[in-house]
């Protein structure tokens, strides 16, 4: 908000993310002890929030049930699985925009590699923090299906 210093001057009222809704992705953060996905608003704008998971081609992102928040503030989202896949989108009467803060290394909290030799596979997970992970491996039969051989639950230490 903005006015001249001349006494009773009308009063003008701009947001700059009218127009420049990238401004929006500057605020997201991420805290890996509280697990807590979070994002504030430095001004009054309408824009809804929602988390949403990308397709196996990144070309869609496919919203999350039950994460949407209709012109907040401020948006926190508890227990959040830092996964590459997991995204935010923010979405305005100019469109929606969408970005995954943990794929690409922004916001990295855990990674994975995998290892085989003979009728063994060495799966090791680094993390920032202790975590826990739920391993399935599983035969793919076809592009979108896997059937569980073996489910194991493992606790990671920090890097």
């Amino acid at each position: 908000e903005g006015w001249s210093a001349l006494p009773d001057a009308r009063r003008i009222q701009v947001c700059p993310f009218k127009n420049y809704t990238e401004e929006l992705w500057n605020d997201v953060t991420y805290n890996h002890i509280s697990q807590e996905l979070a994002w504030q608003l430095s001004c009054p704008f309408d824009v809804d929030v929602t988390l949403c998971s990308m397709d196996e081609n990144n070309e869609h992102c496919i919203d999350v049930q039950n994460s949407l928040h209709k012109a907040p503030l401020q948006v926190t989202y508890s227990r959040i699985d830092p996964h590459p896949k997991l995204c935010m989108k923010f979405t305005t009467d100019k469109g929606s925009s969408v970005r995954c803060p943990f794929a690409y290394g922004y916001l990295p909290a855990w990674n994975m590699s995998v290892t085989g030799q003979l009728n063994k596979l060495q799966l090791t997970l680094f993390t920032q923090d202790k975590a826990e992970f739920k391993v399935a491996l599983c035969n793919r039969t076809s592009a979108n299906k896997c059937d569980p051989i073996e489910e194991l639950y493992v606790t990671a230490g920090t890097v």
